[in-house]
């Protein structure tokens, strides 16, 4: 085998032994991507400090979200776009000064229609007024966990990794007012996955030298 076909099969080994491959069940955190751009210093914020860990849960699944900060934002309504999580069984787990519930009307993610494919609301939670107080402020959490039916963490990560499930949070009270919409963006590596990936990278470097040499 070549050198570049030698260093292609095996960066793809040590990306499955990782668990970096798409649509394993190692890549559980999700970080957001700012879709209104009504102002980039608050795209900027919303990104760097806005993630979703989705982890099995008892007989379960949990959507985690966190607002990590420092700076001054509150997620007030979080959007899914799925069609198989909308029939199981919903449990809210508020985190301290946090205070959600499901909506019985809800709408479609602001900027939502701005993005391709268009996000189509199914379902949807919002934080009791006023919403600037029990949104997810920085420091703050909040869980949604999903049992029952056809529900299990890998039909989940598979579906966030595909896009046939999306997650759009609406966030409020910037610190220059403003507000923005975020959607899920791909999973990111655990930091395990990513020392052993660089770990077998090295080696293939090493294998490839050895190859030219010959």
């Amino acid at each position: 085998m070549k050198a570049k076909g030698l260093i292609t099969a095996m960066a793809a080994t040590a990306f499955a032994a990782a668990g970096a491959l798409p649509g394993t069940a190692s890549a559980t955190l999700y970080t957001f991507g700012c879709i209104t751009n009504n102002s980039a210093t608050n795209c900027s914020a919303g990104q760097a400090q806005l993630s979703m860990d989705v982890t099995a849960f008892g007989s379960g699944v949990r959507f985690l979200f966190a607002n990590s900060g420092p700076a001054a934002s509150s997620v007030e309504q979080v959007f899914f776009d799925d069609g198989v999580l909308a029939s199981s069984t919903m449990t809210i787990q508020n985190g301290t000064g946090v205070d959600f519930q499901k909506d019985t009307s809800p709408g479609n993610l602001p900027g939502g229609n701005s993005i391709s494919p268009p996000f189509v609301t199914t379902f949807s939670f919002s934080a009791e007024p006023p919403p600037t107080s029990n949104g997810i402020n920085p420091g703050e959490t909040l869980g949604l966990v999903f049992s029952g039916g056809s529900v299990s963490l890998s039909n989940v990560l598979n579906n966030l990794n595909s896009g046939d499930l999306r997650v759009g949070l609406h966030v409020i009270a910037f610190a220059n007012g403003g507000s923005e919409s975020f959607v899920n963006r791909p999973p990111v590596p655990e930091p395990g996955t990513m020392s052993l990936l660089a770990a077998g990278l090295l080696g293939l470097g090493g294998v490839a030298r050895r190859k030219m040499r010959r």
